[in-house]
């Protein structure tokens, strides 16, 4: 008799096992619950713009962190944070150690990714608008600086390109000659070939002249080798 009861009881016992609900049973991956500022759901709709020389540009789209600094985007390959923005459009600067190209673009709020392909064409290098706002003579040498400007050697002066092209004389006063000063007074002889220092000072191959020139980065010109005479002398 003993051993019927102790028989029912474990019978009892699996019905009750087995009638319970899977309701009741916990989820093994229970999704994370969004940290404060973060949303489910991130977009990018546009960027602007979306060719750039230097600068910020803006990301305009949906499910941005509220905090702009607990965003990470990624251009390419290169991460960066944003400087300001909001939960629907961020600003970013360039980073400086990203390549020119086309890049995708990616934007992490911290718990979810969007992503937008070929998004961003950065070359900072660009210099379509510097014909048409100065004509060019005769360029014979060229360099970047750091700000993303350019520097043209063309004719008997030096050119600078900003960033949004806007085109100035850097150096010279494009009569040809011979002569170190401000800016305006310095005259060059069909200057040719362009490299900046660290200094942002620039060195210039001033061929008619047989000279080598500093420019600061204030624009003002020196002589830093030759003499003025064709030759070959150490």
């Amino acid at each position: 008799m003993k051993s019927i009861t102790c028989l029912s009881a474990l019978c009892l016992m699996l019905a009750a096992a087995c009638g319970k609900s899977s309701d009741d049973q916990p989820s093994p991956n229970p999704d994370p619950t969004p940290g404060p500022g973060a949303n489910n759901n991130i977009t990018i709709q546009s960027v602007h713009p979306a060719s750039i020389k230097a600068g910020s540009f803006q990301i305009k789209g949906s499910g941005f962190h509220e905090n702009a600094g607990s965003n990470l985007v990624l251009i390419g390959n290169v991460e960066t944070t944003p400087v300001s923005g909001n939960a629907s459009e961020l600003t970013v600067e360039i980073p400086e150690d990203l390549e020119p190209g086309i890049h995708d673009l990616r934007v992490s709020n911290g718990l979810h990714t969007a992503e937008k392909k070929e998004a961003l064409d950065y070359n900072p290098y660009r210099v379509w608008e510097l014909a048409v706002s100065m004509p060019l003579l005769n360029p014979m040498g060229i360099c970047g600086g750091p700000d993303g400007s350019l520097f043209v050697a063309d004719g008997n002066k030096i050119l600078k390109l900003l960033p949004d092209g806007t085109a100035t004389i850097f150096c010279g006063d494009a009569q040809h000659g011979f002569q170190n000063g401000a800016a305006r007074e310095s005259r060059f002889y069909f200057p040719g070939g362009l490299v900046m220092d660290s200094q942002e000072n620039l060195y210039v191959a001033d061929q008619y002249n047989d000279v080598i020139r500093k420019i600061t980065k204030d624009g003002v010109s020196s002589t830093l080798a030759g003499t003025g005479a064709f030759g070959l002398d150490d």
